[in-house]
């Protein structure tokens, strides 16, 4: 999967089931946090995307994941889904 792909299926999931407007707002950027008030994300979302990123892209997310990424960055969860993918270290390991 590319990078793309993910950046597009993890936007959609925000927008469309967490019902955020993304439309003003550059998530290719790496210094704005999805809890800035630009797009006001709240922390309970942040969870809910974590979770549904695992099941969606079939990856397992580690402590160091979130400790050492700011994981409150979109093009940084996309970062982590796309190496956990590309080094083969999803679910089933």
């Amino acid at each position: 999967m590319e990078r793309n792909d993910i950046e597009t299926q993890l936007a959609e999931f925000i927008i469309n089931e967490l019902g955020m407007d993304l439309k003003y707002i550059d998530l290719k950027r790496d210094d704005i946090s999805l809890f800035s008030p630009e797009i006001g994300l709240e922390a309970r979302e942040l969870i809910i995307i974590f979770f549904e990123s695992q099941k969606k892209f079939g990856v397992l997310f580690t402590e160091g994941d979130i400790l050492n990424n700011r994981f409150d960055y979109f093009q940084n969860i996309v970062d982590c889904i796309y190496k956990k993918l590309v080094n083969g270290h999803n679910e089933n390991d």
